[in-house]
């Protein structure tokens, strides 16, 4: 039976967790020691308790100055955590910078991160396509970059980073990748600048989380929890055609993203199924793709085109704004089908019931 407390409903598997942690049950958000501005903010955004991740990180210090290593399942709350070690950091006049990988990701955090404009807080997003002396020189409280963009300011401009005092990165795991380089060098660097600095690392699939927090001098947070259960299944080729995989998944109100490994699978894939499926689209989102750029391309009609039938490819191809165009659409349940390429798989949080 599910365990009531304060009137509050958590499953079992929920509940079961906290007590296996000794953990207060469950922790509210007034427990963190935030400002009330802070708590005010998460509240009003209907966040009121923490998942037992999240617990045990505000438990080992996250918002205390604490270096975590965070490694936990997709949706188990690693965002939030972050941001509770940044509303501390605000609170007490330090300068914030969160790390995404990819465009799409920091787009995303950075939207996330927004309200804080409302609290009178400077809050910046650098990423390639969004490049100008003028920009790149603003002050700021909180700055969302990608990396490499990151690694371009503060070997130009690093007096930007003074007053740095939490360094967030997110999908850390990409240490051990093509792009480790430039992770290892921006931990090191501002380890470098600020022995001091708070280190957040985020990751749900790193491999050798023990060295890597060692490395960072963080604190791991381990778990296995994650707030929905998750289903995986081998289709093999005969059994079922990717459209009736995608409309059994479409039924009951689910969406659905299909990775492929190129820019015109992506393009193709979207097309075939918005063609075969017939589902109705949103002729507003399809006008405003069409006026991304002041003369549509191809693409730019064959995405809005797609969008009309309900589907949508996303790649590093799209501008900036298509992109974030085609992750709101599908938030809002408008786009129903994604077809991408790996640019989504790096953590962008999407409601995706089904991933093909």
């Amino acid at each position: 039976m599910p365990v009531k407390k304060n009137r509050l409903i958590f499953p079992p598997h929920t509940a079961l967790f906290y007590l296996k942690q000794n953990l207060s049950f469950p922790m509210h958000i007034t427990e963190v020691g935030l400002a009330p501005e802070f708590e005010e903010l998460v509240i009003s955004q209907g966040i009121k308790t923490l998942y037992p991740p999240q617990a045990r990180a505000v438990e080992e210090g996250v918002a205390n100055g604490q270096s975590i290593l965070l490694c936990t399942p997709t949706a188990s709350g690693k965002t939030l955590t972050a941001m509770l070690g940044i509303f501390s950091t605000l609170s007490k006049g330090g300068k914030c910078l969160y790390v995404a990988p990819l465009k799409a990701l920091a787009q995303e955090k950075y939207d996330e991160l927004k309200p804080l404009k409302a609290l009178g807080y400077r809050v910046t997003l650098e990423v390639g396509d969004l490049d100008s002396t003028h920009e790149s020189e603003k002050k700021f409280d909180v700055m969302v970059a990608t990396a490499e963009k990151c690694d371009s300011i503060l070997r130009s401009r690093p007096q930007q980073f003074s007053d740095l005092k939490i360094l967030v990165l997110d999908e850390i795991h990409l240490i051990h990748s093509d792009r480790g380089p430039v992770y290892e060098v921006l931990a090191s660097r501002f380890r470098k600048l600020n022995p001091k600095i708070q280190i957040l690392g985020l990751s749900a699939t790193v491999g050798n989380a023990r060295e890597l927090s060692d490395w960072i001098g963080a604190k791991l947070v381990t778990s296995n929890w994650r707030p929905v259960t998750l289903r995986e299944e081998a289709v093999l080729a005969g059994e079922k055609t990717l459209e009736k995989l995608v409309a059994d998944s479409l039924e009951d109100g689910g969406q659905v993203m299909v990775f492929v490994n190129s820019r015109k699978s992506a393009e193709s894939v979207a097309e075939k199924l918005g063609e075969k499926l017939k589902l109705k689209g949103c002729a507003t989102t399809s006008e405003k793709l069409l006026s991304t750029l002041s003369s549509p391309t191809k693409q730019c009609r064959r995405l809005a085109a797609c969008v009309g039938n309900a589907t949508a490819f996303h790649h590093a191809g799209l501008v900036n704004r298509q992109r974030t165009i085609i992750e709101e659409s599908f938030k809002k349940g408008l786009v129903k089908i994604i077809a991408a390429t790996p640019t989504l798989a790096a953590g962008v949080n999407l409601p995706s019931r089904t991933v093909i």
